[in-house]
C-alpha cells in the first residue's frame, strides 16, 4: 500500500497493525507517520501515543 498512487482518495492511511498501532504509510520515514496521523485525526479518529483509540478499530475478518 505504501506505492498507493491514489491516496488518500484511496485511504490506504486507514490500515493499522492489528493491536491499534500506527505502522508506515509511504515508507517508514517519521514525517509520514505525522501525515498518516493527521489523516486520521482529520476523519475523526482517536489517536493517543500513537495508537488508535479501539472504538475505532474494525476486525475486517469478521467479514470474511
Amino acid at each position: 500500500m505504501k506505492h498507493n498512487p491514489y491516496a488518500p482518495k484511496v485511504p490506504c492511511h486507514r490500515v493499522i497493525k492489528s493491536d491499534g498501532s500506527i505502522s508506515g504509510f509511504s515508507g517508514s520515514d517519521p514525517k509520514n507517520i505525522k501525515k498518516k496521523i493527521a489523516l486520521l485525526r482529520k476523519e475523526g479518529v482517536l489517536v493517543k501515543n500513537n495508537k488508535i483509540s479501539k472504538e475505532f478499530i474494525v476486525d475486517v475478518k469478521k467479514f470474511i
